[in-house]
């Protein structure tokens, strides 16, 4: 991604790197995580006041549903499933669109000799990103952000390699991933980081069998087209 910055009449553009994106997180997080309140303007857009005024309404008709059914009307068993429901529904604007183009599910030390610049390219191509350096909040659950992640996002990247295979936690997000593919039908999209066929047999023969693209064939520019057709393909559908 490029940022423009105006000295005078000069224009400058720099590459705005993964490491500084991360180090921008950092100083944000460091510094206050609180969003101070912005008035109105009577020259706001109007698409802005009319995006404004549905998350009103949306936040209205949910206050107008009650937390807890009045005690003593209903069974035990009507309660209990009230309140589960209650715990599982999605906000209005969660059910309306993805927040992420695709997540990045990967090992910590492929980072660096891989992700960072996979992830870099993605979003130069004005791919949005779920990456845990850059998306993580400072003082939230780690589970519950990357649960989020996971829902949030169109589609997954599987960066499979044996550091990938070795770990609890990829493991943990790869079930979640899964499992949405089986709610959703959101496939997964397996990327063979430094890798052979008979290694990813021998940990899942399930994963095996998906198509998945090799860095031994594959660049990440070719990927990053990949995801690219995928996205448009969908898009076409849902016009």
């Amino acid at each position: 991604m490029a940022k423009k910055v105006k000295l005078g009449t000069i224009k400058i553009t720099r590459k705005v790197t993964v490491t500084q994106q991360i180090q921008h997180r950092r100083n944000l997080n460091i510094a206050s995580s609180y969003e101070p309140y912005t008035e109105v303007s009577s020259s706001q857009p109007t698409y802005q006041l009319e995006n404004e005024a549905k998350k009103l309404t949306s936040a209205i008709k949910k206050s107008l549903r009650p937390i807890k059914l009045p005690s003593g009307v209903y069974t035990p068993q009507v309660e209990t499933l009230y309140d589960e429901f209650n715990k599982r529904s999605k906000t209005e604007e969660q059910e309306k669109s993805a927040l992420y183009d695709v997540f990045i599910s990967h090992a910590s030390e492929d980072k660096i000799p891989f992700v960072n610049h996979l992830v870099e390219v993605l979003q130069e191509a004005g791919i949005s990103v779920w990456y845990d350096a850059i998306s993580m909040e400072w003082g939230k659950s780690l589970r519950e952000q990357i649960d989020n992640g996971i829902k949030r996002s169109r589609y997954a990247i599987l960066v499979l390699s044996k550091n990938f295979f070795s770990k609890k936690w990829t493991n943990r997000e790869l079930d979640g991933i899964l499992a949405k593919e089986e709610i959703t039908g959101s496939v997964p999209l397996p990327i063979w980081y430094d890798i052979t066929y008979e290694e990813v047999y021998e940990f899942s023969p399930t994963l095996s069998g998906l198509y998945s693209l090799s860095t031994d064939k594959y660049s990440i520019e070719d990927i990053c087209r990949s995801l690219k057709l995928i996205l448009s393909k969908e898009e076409i559908v849902n016009q």
